[in-house]
């Protein structure tokens, strides 16, 4: 993210970094004061500059895209050819900030091999879940998967319910077709996607990173799904 190593995840919607404060006459330090510097050491005395001690300061930097609001519970769909960093880097940061995430397969299996091969352990089916609705918010990462997932009914259906149910929905990269294919996206609404969705969706914003409208967060690609 660029931000580095010193990033604490606080759980409020930013991040907050500590840094350290210069001090204010460093500037005013040369070799030419080297007496007045003697005479401090000799007297046992600190200099101005010694007294001040290094503090700390937290800065607000632009929150993560699914910080808009703080849900306490998310539902992240995947299925073979899912991106990976698109559903991991959001349950990464739901967890850390003490959200309760599921991961769940779209498959039969609860084992999930993604477009770049990487396996993943899903923590349960989605035909197992009985109320997805009970989840405050639901994320659909891109991929090659959302071409599969396309002709599910089932998926359609759950976009629907929680669109009709004034719930968030997070989609990235493809994944916006989902909501298109469901009937909650039209050109009314503000929204992003991958390029390779122009054809389809051809009023997404294609110089927007991320873009909220109403209960919807889109998302350009791998490369925004932190943003």
């Amino acid at each position: 993210m660029g931000l580095g190593a010193g990033i604490i995840f606080k759980g409020t919607g930013f991040y907050e970094t500590d840094y350290k404060k210069k001090s204010g006459n460093e500037k005013k330090e040369s070799s030419g004061d080297s007496g007045a510097s003697d005479t401090g050491k000799s007297s046992g005395k600190s200099s101005s500059s010694d007294k001040k001690s290094t503090g700390t300061k937290k800065e607000k930097i632009k929150p993560s895209w699914l910080f808009y609001f703080m849900p306490s519970s998310a539902l992240v769909l995947i299925a073979p050819g899912f991106e990976e960093i698109e559903a991991t880097a959001p349950i990464d940061l739901l967890r850390r900030a003490d959200a309760e995430v599921t991961l769940a397969s779209c498959s039969g299996t609860l084992t999930v091999i993604g477009r770049s091969k990487i396996t993943v352990i899903a923590d349960c089916l989605l035909a197992d879940i009985q109320d997805p609705l009970a989840f405050d918010l639901l994320i659909l990462p891109g991929g090659p998967a959302v071409f599969d997932l396309r002709k599910h009914n089932e998926i359609l259906n759950l976009i629907r319910k929680f669109t009709a149910s004034g719930k968030t929905i997070g989609a990235i990269c493809a994944a916006p077709l989902l909501l298109l294919d469901a009937g909650v996206l039209s050109d009314k609404h503000a929204c992003t996607a991958h390029g390779s969705t122009v054809n389809e969706i051809p009023y997404i914003s294609e110089d927007q990173p991320v873009i909220k409208e109403g209960q919807f967060i889109t998302s350009r690609g791998a490369g925004t799904a932190v943003e």
